[in-house]
């Protein structure tokens, strides 16, 4: 398939600016890594902001945890990624909002980390910068569709939109939860798991086309006893 432009190409140019212009002290407290990987992360700036850096689609781009799990169930058919770019959008620190043919530059930036602007006068949260950008697209993707987001997102992504104007716009948000019986009651899987079975799910969705909730209760990976859909929550339970 062809590759997309990214809706806020222009924004990650500037914000990946305002990291350029960091020493690399600020950059290692700022991202919250190591000195090393802030020397990275600002050589990776240097060449996403003069151009020269190369680019590939987002859903080919990230390889935390859940896209490995999404990947590790072999290559995307054609229509699966027909379906994955109408359909499946990947928050992004750097560029807010993806569809999953837009293509990318390589960059570390995600939505904890700061940026000091204006001559260190004040810092720029991600979270803070992104959630008045990123919430009304959102709205307005969902409502040229079905009306109905399915959220996968961990809590730093989906702290970058604003919940009350999302759940006031009258899309209808679900949270998918993937919860285990432990010492204590219902808890979620441990974070490296629980990314898999995000991961997983995401490819599950866009391999069967799911257009219902019932679908979506099909999902048979995870060894899940019990799936129910209660208050706009599609939960799934071991």
């Amino acid at each position: 398939m062809v590759g997309t432009k990214p809706v806020f190409d222009s924004n990650a140019k500037y914000l990946l600016s305002k990291l350029l212009a960091m020493n690399i002290e600020d950059i290692t407290k700022h991202l919250k890594v190591s000195s090393q990987l802030a020397i990275h992360a600002k050589q990776l700036a240097y060449h996403l902001c003069d151009g020269s850096a190369e680019r590939g689609m987002a859903i080919d781009s990230f390889s935390g945890v859940a896209f490995k799990a999404f990947h590790n169930l072999g290559n995307l058919s054609e229509p699966s990624r027909e379906f994955a770019q109408s359909h499946l959008l990947i928050g992004s620190g750097a560029y807010g909002l993806l569809h999953s043919n837009d293509l990318i530059c390589e960059y570390r930036l995600d939505f904890e980390s700061t940026l000091i602007d204006d001559n260190r006068a004040s810092v720029l949260s991600m979270t803070n910068y992104w959630k008045p950008i990123v919430t009304p697209l959102l709205i307005e993707i969902a409502k040229n569709d079905d009306s109905i987001v399915l959220n996968l997102a961990s809590k730093e992504t989906t702290d970058s939109l604003d919940m009350s104007i999302l759940r006031n716009s009258g899309v209808n948000f679900i949270d998918v939860r993937f919860l285990h019986h432990g010492p204590k009651g219902l808890r979620m899987l441990p974070s490296v798991e629980l990314k898999k079975m995000r991961g997983s799910f995401a490819r599950f969705f866009v391999d069967n086309r799911c257009c219902s909730i019932d679908e979506l209760k099909c999902f048979g990976m995870g060894n899940f006893e019990t799936v129910e859909f209660v208050d706009n929550e599609l939960i799934f339970v071991r």
